[in-house]
């Protein structure tokens, strides 16, 4: 059975099935960069050193390509995980520096961690794109710094 010989709803059908399927190829293969990080989270702590209880403050240098919200989590890696609570953020188009700070749990124990940083992106109705970037390394300090300002 050839195209032409096809009765007309059928010729519909098999046009739509090949529109769709050229939608959903597209959708599921084209190589969306949303947001990129250009190299390491950088770690603005002096010594690189924080305590439990701390701010933690880091900086990205990033291109953020498309208008898209982002759910963020982030982890703190060290023999063990520490796990955020996710947000969702936009930022807006374009190239910049973000700095930014996160509070070090005051159960953290010492030793030499890393910040991973991930944001997945919903790009269209069956599509997430997932970026991810990890710090260089950082120290949690066994003790808790008084961050007061003494008179």
């Amino acid at each position: 059975m050839s195209f032409k010989t096809m009765s007309t709803p059928w010729k519909g059908l098999f046009i739509i099935f090949f529109i769709t399927y050229g939608i959903a190829s597209y959708w599921m293969f084209y190589p969306y960069k949303p947001f990129v990080i250009d190299g390491d989270i950088k770690i603005l702590n002096p010594g690189k050193k924080v305590a439990p209880g701390g701010r933690l403050i880091y900086e990205m240098k990033v291109d953020k390509r498309m208008p898209l919200p982002a759910v963020i989590h982030k982890q703190l890696i060290n023999h063990y995980i520490v796990t955020y609570s996710s947000i969702t953020g936009n930022v807006p188009v374009g190239k910049r520096i973000m700095r930014v700070s996160i509070l070090i749990p005051q159960y953290a124990s010492a030793g030499q961690y890393k910040l991973r940083w991930e944001g997945i992106y919903h790009v269209n109705p069956i599509r997430d794109i997932s970026v991810i970037g990890s710090s260089e390394e950082f120290t949690v300090t066994g003790k808790c710094i008084d961050h007061k300002v003494k008179e």
